[in-house]
């Protein structure tokens, strides 16, 4: 009898519908380049969902706009250049960096006409610039020029539209545009032999910030770990298999695969991480931010304020190397 009852209980618990796994949803802004590739490839290749999450990226033609809706409340997390972190008014009692994605080392460019007679960066001093304000490339023409030994009041700057930029040269309103050089492609186009590229590793290190809300790490601490420990395996898939991976990312982007496998052959490394550098560039970002006026504050920010180290130090404490 009792075995014909314990044969019974475990039909009806058998019967009985499975609980659903419980799947945390989690959005993040990205720009519409490759730094951020890693979270397609997280997705592509299932990490996320291996922990427990359900991650949409929002894509933006304009890191500076993704990083303010994310300061908006429209997402949980933000990757975003450190320009518009140092543009924008960003609490460190209400949001944190976590992170840095990716880094670039051959993406400060200038492509100039050479009908104007640019031959060299320094025949730039009383030309027009064209770039988008609050970006990376933005910052970048003050960089080339202090580079140089010039003044960014050497030179005009006329903002555009990124997508805009190659027409702006094109039509000889700009004799210059400061763009990423993944975007050489499109310039080339337009101008063909008359265009004179500038590109130096030693400008500047690009690098693409991992926004969270400190509410977010208060609540949801475990996920937002969970979703560094899925991004680091993708950045170990993009190291292993960087042709897939590109392919990966040009397919969920549309971008263009060869200038896609270049970029991640060539010229960015995926490692999540906090590194000194990025201190140091946020304080150099900010004086020029304070000198130039393109922002109300005149006292720079203490950036060691706006970190936390704490979550990628308990994944794995080599990659923080931040001195505090």
């Amino acid at each position: 009898m009792f075995r014909r009852l314990a044969f019974f209980l475990v039909v009806c618990l058998m019967a009985l519908p499975c609980a659903a796994k419980t799947t945390t949803e989690l959005s993040v802004t990205v720009g519409k380049g490759v730094m951020a590739g890693a979270y397609w490839v997280a997705i592509d290749q299932g990490y996320f969902a291996d922990e427990g999450l359900s991650v949409k990226p929002m894509i933006y033609p304009k890191g500076y706009a993704g990083v303010e809706d994310f300061l908006a409340g429209k997402a949980d997390l933000s990757s975003g250049n450190r320009v518009a972190f140092s543009l924008l008014p960003v609490d460190p009692e209400k949001d944190a960096v976590i992170g840095v994605l990716s880094y670039d080392t051959n993406n400060a460019s200038i492509t100039a006409r050479r009908d104007r007679g640019i031959t060299n960066p320094l025949s730039l001093k009383g030309k027009t610039i064209g770039t988008t304000y609050g970006t990376t490339a933005h910052y970048w023409v003050y960089k080339w020029m202090t580079h140089y030994g010039l003044r960014v009041s050497d030179v005009k700057l006329e903002f555009a539209k990124k997508a805009q930029l190659p027409e702006l040269i094109a039509s000889g309103k700009a004799d210059a545009i400061a763009i990423g050089i993944d975007q050489q492609g499109k310039i080339e186009k337009v101008l063909g032999d008359n265009a004179v590229l500038f590109n130096d590793s030693n400008i500047d290190l690009k690098q693409v910030m991992l926004f969270a809300s400190r509410e977010l790490i208060r609540t949801k601490r475990a996920e937002v770990i969970a979703h560094l420990r899925a991004l680091i395996r993708a950045e170990q898939y993009i190291h292993e298999h960087p042709f897939k991976a590109a392919a990966i990312i040009a397919t969920a982007k549309n971008l263009p695969l060869e200038d896609v496998a270049k970029t991640i052959n060539c010229s960015a490394t995926f490692n999540l991480s906090l590194r000194q550098s990025l201190v140091t560039d946020m304080e150099l970002i900010d004086r020029w931010a304070i000198d130039y006026q393109l922002v109300k504050r005149v006292k720079p920010r203490n950036y060691l304020d706006y970190m936390d180290y704490s979550l990628l130090e308990e994944i794995d404490p080599s990659r923080v190397t931040i001195i505090r």
